[in-house]
């Protein structure tokens, strides 16, 4: 994949070397790794996918990584989603929506001490 950035095409790896300098283009400047909610599910019975995203992204489009699911309708364990990989992404930078941040925190509380 290639972005054509002021007639300049660049490959991923060098877009990630751009977006980690401060000259960076200001457009790219603004991209941010979000982790939230994807829906999925029918009509009257949602049921949610946490997932890694660029910000822009719709809400329901394109992710990096699912990391896992929450389902609403479900009283206790409606919660699965890989800590590790959670940990690994916000150390890279990803920020979690203000619904997922509870949903992790919950998560933790719920895994067993090891």
């Amino acid at each position: 994949m290639t972005v054509e950035i002021s007639s300049v095409s660049l490959s991923g790896a060098e877009r990630r070397q751009t977006l980690a300098r401060s000259d960076a283009p200001d457009d790219l400047k603004d991209t941010m790794v979000v982790i939230r909610l994807a829906r999925a599910g029918t009509k009257k019975k949602p049921f949610y996918r946490v997932v890694v995203t660029d910000q822009r992204n719709p809400r329901d489009g394109r992710f990096i990584e699912q990391l896992g699911t929450f389902d609403p309708r479900k009283d206790a364990n409606g919660i699965a989603i890989q800590l590790p990989r959670v940990d690994h992404w916000v150390g890279h930078g990803a920020q979690p929506s203000e619904t997922v941040g509870h949903l992790i925190a919950k998560a933790r509380a719920a895994a067993p001490k090891v």
